[in-house]
């Protein structure tokens, strides 16, 4: 299942093109060759060949960049927990830097959820931005969401939700673990989803997130620290 994301970001394409050209004349063909002058009869030239080493750099893929950014911290000391309730628990199926979907250039995480699932604020702030008016059933890039901003300037967003499922105000404070939203599958995607990622500021930009982890999770951590896609994950009680 794969969940595609759209948040305001400036995407530039670029293409090559390479034409090539040929003449005809109905009357006649003339043919052109192009010969080197032969080496003189009286000059004796001394050639020196120099070798040189020379590296080639690629050029860096979104998901080289990603990766450079995933560097986790310890989920104990994670300002953030799951964005469920606890004693709910869902897979991922899709998540960080993912290079075969749309999370390429995104340190976010995608939850497999049914539909009208609860979902809490992963960590307390103010609401800044609010969708819900896209229908459920809509083949359209547009989706709803909810974005908070934490203390830190940070934001955090909550993406996929259902028609009329924000139950918030733009504005409105919340508390880490309060019901923010109902899961939804709006926008393009295979299914209920709830899709989250965390960005260095408002708006958010592509590229310019932050890796997450959360300290109530009980499931399994990949070789960087960070959530493992296809793993189950439990919210733990928090204190």
């Amino acid at each position: 299942m794969e969940a595609r994301h759209s948040i305001p970001v400036l995407v530039v394409a670029c293409a090559l093109v390479f034409a090539a050209c040929s003449g005809e004349s109905a009357a006649t063909t003339t043919s052109t060759t192009t010969t080197l002058p032969p080496p003189s009869t009286t000059t004796t030239t001394t050639t020196t060949t120099t070798t040189t080493a020379t590296t080639t750099t690629q050029p860096l893929t979104d998901h080289d960049r990603c990766l450079r950014r995933a560097v986790f911290d310890d989920p104990a000391n994670s300002p953030y927990v799951l964005p469920y309730p606890p004693g709910d628990g869902y897979s991922i199926i899709q998540s960080y830097c993912h290079d075969d979907g749309s999370h390429e250039n995104q340190l976010a995480y995608d939850f497999a959820m049914p539909l009208g699932s609860t979902i809490v604020a992963s960590r307390a702030g103010i609401v800044v931005e609010v969708e819900e008016d896209v229908p459920d059933d809509a083949n359209t890039s547009h989706l709803n969401y909810i974005l908070i901003r934490h203390e830190d300037n940070t934001v955090g967003f909550y993406a996929h939700l259902q028609h009329d499922g924000v139950l918030v105000e733009v504005d409105e404070e919340v508390e880490q673990g309060q019901e923010i939203g109902l899961s939804g599958e709006t926008g393009r995607t295979g299914g209920p989803v709830l899709h989250f990622g965390v960005y260095f500021s408002y708006p958010p930009v592509e590229g310019r997130d932050i890796p997450v982890v959360f300290s109530n999770s009980d499931g399994p951590l990949d070789s960087r620290g960070g959530l493992r896609e296809g793993s189950f994950y439990e919210a733990a009680a928090t204190d």
